[in-house]
């Protein structure tokens, strides 16, 4: 366990005696090194959290390859650690996703309730067989949608350095399940506290359970003083880039502004310029011609 681990659970509980299989899929590309070794701690946590007598884990790490480190224990024999997914390679989220859905069907038998968990930190980029590109996007969105649809299959999508409501939209799940995090240490914790927390809510009967507006806000960290940070939209947050680096608005085309005293900021839609949280010097941007922040 990381020995900066922060998310400490149990933070829920639960009375169900329903006996549930929590499948676990955790990304482990070499970018996750910004979770500075938290990822372990908190996933260990997260199953801690969950355990009862009647909760089973199977667990599948990917990068550049597909990994299933865990075929099936009880919940309460579960430890994470951080070689289990240590941050290597790139990011083949659909075909982690293909395979695990694949071998959770086949070990779910016996279970009242399947609980889904994919955890990322950014887009896909290198699945192969079926799985590539956009004829796999479409194959794991029918494999989620079906699932959905079963009585007792949930999936949880937590994201960093994504819109994970639309990923996970365009994957088949459930926008209200999908969560943002910061791309950091506590941003981690924080999202798998949120994940158990939503999660224990549907276990305990609340099928429509789904991540509310503070765990949402909770997740998401900035780069300094660790407040949280809000989109200008629909109170989704927005992630802050380190060291003022530019940001993008889920809003398509609506100004944004930096938290970090002047660094440009980016739209979606491409042509409107952006502000510095100084409030005083225009932005270059789509052909306008502005000072720069130099004031030259």
């Amino acid at each position: 366990m990381a020995a900066n681990h922060m998310y400490d659970g149990p933070h829920t509980k639960y009375t169900t005696s329903n006996k549930t299989l929590i499948s676990i899929v955790v990304d482990r590309s070499g970018s996750m090194e910004s979770m500075n070794g938290e990822t372990a701690g908190a996933l260990s946590s997260f199953i801690k959290d969950q355990s009862n007598g009647n909760t089973f884990v199977t667990a599948s790490r990917f990068d550049n390859t597909c990994e299933r480190f865990i075929d099936l224990k009880p919940s309460t024999e579960v430890t994470i650690s951080n070689e289990d997914v240590e941050p290597r390679g790139m990011t083949s989220l659909y075909e982690a996703i293909g395979t695990s859905v694949n071998y959770t069907v086949s070990i779910s038998q016996d279970f009242d309730k399947v609980i889904f968990v994919i955890l990322t930190d950014g887009h896909e980029n290198s699945s192969k067989n079926e799985y590539k590109g956009e004829s796999g996007r479409m194959l794991i969105k029918e494999m989620i949608s079906g699932k959905e649809k079963s009585a007792g299959w949930s999936f949880f999508f937590l994201g960093a350095n994504i819109d994970s409501q639309t990923v996970g939209d365009s994957l088949g799940m459930r926008g209200g399940r999908c969560i943002n995090f910061s791309a950091s240490s506590e941003g981690c914790s924080r999202a798998y506290r949120a994940c158990s927390q939503v999660v224990s809510r549907f276990r305990d009967g609340d099928v429509e359970a789904e991540f509310n507006e503070v765990e949402r806000t909770d997740s998401m960290i900035s780069n300094s003083g660790g407040s949280p940070m809000r989109s200008n939209s629909g109170g989704l947050p927005m992630r802050s880039n380190s060291g003022g680096l530019p940001m993008r608005s889920n809003s398509g085309g609506s100004p944004m502004r930096s938290n970090s005293g002047g660094s440009p900021m980016r739209s979606n839609s491409g042509g409107l310029p952006m502000r510095s949280n100084s409030g005083s010097l225009p932005m270059n941007k789509g052909g306008y011609n502005l000072r720069n922040l130099s004031g030259n």
